[in-house]
């Protein structure tokens, strides 16, 4: 299933998404609120509640810094993104110039 906005698209599949957003602050609320959307379907009284917090704090820690990178030439080895994404995401990675992130997070059934 595929959505367009102005603001981003997003592609649904059985068990992942993928999001492509133009890079500007105000899309990362739109993408989070999408993605807890899919979540909510698709793990309806599967999982804790716990879980969406952990996406959506890895998410809005890196989109933010995605977008930040994106704009300006920041020191990378400063800050809690890498520490967040591992604690919370099965796998993750990033391009040479941060603007780009994947972002993985296993649940089991």
């Amino acid at each position: 299933m595929r959505h367009r906005t102005q603001q981003f698209t997003m592609i649904q599949t059985e068990d992942a998404i993928d999001i492509r957003f133009s890079s500007c602050m105000e899309n990362i609320d739109a993408v989070c609120r999408a993605v807890t959307r899919y979540l909510l379907f698709r793990l309806a009284a599967v999982q804790s509640p716990d879980h969406l917090f952990a996406v959506n704090l890895v998410m809005r820690e890196g989109l933010t810094n995605a977008v930040r990178y994106s704009q300006f030439p920041l020191a990378r080895d400063h800050g809690r993104g890498i520490f967040i994404m591992q604690t919370y995401c099965t796998r993750y990675g990033f391009n040479e110039n941060g603007n780009i992130l994947f972002l993985q997070k296993d649940f089991t059934f």
